[in-house]
């Protein structure tokens, strides 16, 4: 499970010399709550090494940073306790968060644009939630555009399953339809960049 979640152990230093934004968490509990019922976040803590339990159940401020290790703890903790292992089903809460979170961020970000455009500010959201990385837009055909995130190792869970369904969320709520997005490179693959095609019909 736990090379599952975060990838090849010679990348774990380097995964973990990161931060995420304590919105992240705070989001991923209103969603286990939602989606599995008021008593799942007690569930989750119980599953949580000490180490993360307070950044899971004692209140924090949104805009704090938080140890990535803590957000990788917190979602191994979902999968385990709520997801039944399957490691691929942290897609269902990225999809869930993804809706909660992108409602703010339209507001401030995307003013709810064309796919195009969604695409092209996914850079600017994610310099809002992980501290470390740029993630950097290539112009495709209009409907065809290459994400890649340059300077940073992600959790392998979060590389393969939840930026690539947060991204496609987002471009979703523009009213685009077949949006796809497929991982094309990955760090724990030994590339130097993790990149995604994000495309719609």
């Amino acid at each position: 499970m736990d090379e599952g979640m975060r990838g090849a152990p010679h990348l774990r230093a380097a995964i973990e010399d990161n931060a995420v934004k304590g919105a992240t968490v705070l989001t991923r509990r209103q969603c286990v709550a939602e989606m599995f019922g008021p008593d799942a976040p007690a569930k989750v803590a119980d599953a949580l090494p000490a180490s993360s339990r307070d950044a899971w159940t004692k209140p924090h401020l949104a805009s704090a940073w938080l140890p990535m290790a803590q957000l990788i703890d917190v979602d191994t903790a979902i999968v385990t306790s709520l997801l039944g292992g399957n490691i691929p089903r942290i897609r269902e809460v990225a999809i869930h968060s993804a809706n909660l979170e992108l409602n703010a961020l339209y507001k401030f970000l995307m003013r709810l644009g064309s796919p195009d455009f969604v695409v092209k500010r996914l850079s600017v959201a994610y310099s809002t939630k992980i501290q470390k990385g740029r993630l950097v837009h290539h112009a495709g055909d209009g409907t065809k555009n290459r994400l890649e995130l340059h300077d940073v190792v992600l959790p392998k869970y979060l590389c393969e399953h939840a930026m690539p369904q947060w991204g496609q969320t987002a471009v979703e709520l523009t009213g685009a339809k077949g949006v796809t997005a497929t991982k094309n490179a990955c760090r724990h693959d030994g590339k130097p960049t993790c990149a995604w095609t994000i495309s719609w019909t």
